[in-house]
């Protein structure tokens, strides 16, 4: 009972939640009606999908994502409560139901991580950029949940 405590105050002090998110990997790849005279960004109805996780980050769901380089898919990064939510999620993408794109998933126990929170915010990405991700304060505590 006493060891239940300590772990209580602990996460309250770190600010950890007492009931932690779970993360999942998603990973996304060209599905059946995927052209391949388009690029991503170009791709038909791929503008919905986009939307759609827009919205999902703004309410931090969706943590990190991105294409990869040659644009044979990309990653996303999702806290949610059990994969129920998170498969609910992708089953509500309109590029997954279009088959667009395909989805697979995988929960993610994190161990170490350099990465502190912060709130999302819109940016303008060009297609071509990449970024590089940084902490902004080394001796900022890393608030993520245990998972």
């Amino acid at each position: 009972m006493l060891l239940r405590w300590l772990c209580l105050i602990f996460m309250f002090a770190c600010g950890l939640p007492a009931q932690a998110d779970h993360i999942y990997i998603v990973q996304f790849q060209q599905g059946e009606n995927w052209s391949a005279k388009y690029k991503y960004e170009s791709q038909p109805g791929i503008e919905r999908h986009l939307k759609y996780w827009q919205n999902l980050y703004l309410q931090e769901i969706l943590l990190m994502s991105g294409p990869f380089e040659d644009q044979s898919g990309g990653l996303f990064l999702l806290r949610t409560k059990d994969r129920p939510t998170a498969e609910a999620l992708l089953a509500g993408d309109p590029a997954v139901q279009s088959k667009l794109i395909e989805a697979s998933i995988q929960k993610w126990r994190i161990l170490t991580s350099a990465m502190r929170s912060m709130k999302p915010q819109l940016i303008e990405i060009d297609p071509d950029q990449s970024f590089k991700v940084e902490r902004l304060d080394p001796d900022s505590p890393i608030n993520l949940p245990w998972n």
